[in-house]
């Protein structure tokens, strides 16, 4: 994904009033709706989506061969309705990670990068997890088995 030339000009400034807020949406199919929040005080609107202000923070994977892809998250735990929510699902729930400017919030400076919640932990302070990106080394190799009726022109 490109950046905007706006959002290049702020990068690259010695200063801005430019502000770059991080927006995750928390989903799963026994959710009513997606959990919206985005790391600033005021909520945002972002491509008709409602972002909440919540504080979180997201440490991303550094770019390593060979290894999954995991990055963490914390959630304060202010609100004990995450929590709750969070533990009446039934299996891992999706998050979805996008970049963008607050002056400009349906243009996605980054993402969307969709991630799966694997490992949750919770305290009365906080909601921790582990995202998975892709877990493409568990995938079977090769993905089709070579047999005759896969296959029938090669025997």
């Amino acid at each position: 994904m490109t950046l905007t030339k706006e959002a290049k000009i702020a990068l690259f400034a010695p200063q801005t009033d430019k502000v770059f807020l991080t927006l995750i949406t928390i989903n799963h199919a026994d959710l009513g709706s997606p959990l919206r929040f985005v790391n600033d005080n005021v909520q945002i609107v972002s491509n008709s989506n409602t972002f909440l202000p919540f504080p979180f923070e997201i440490a991303l994977p550094p770019a390593v061969a060979d290894e999954l892809v995991v990055a963490s998250l914390r959630i304060d735990n202010i609100d004990r309705g995450i929590t709750s929510t969070l533990r009446t699902i039934t299996s891992a729930p999706t998050v979805t990670i996008e970049v963008v400017l607050s002056n400009d919030a349906d243009n996605r400076q980054l993402g969307p990068l969709t991630f799966t919640w694997r490992v949750a932990s919770f305290d009365a302070f906080t909601v921790e997890g582990e995202l998975l990106f892709e877990e493409l080394l568990s995938e079977p190799y090769p993905g089709d088995r070579v047999t005759p009726s896969t296959f029938p022109s090669v025997y």
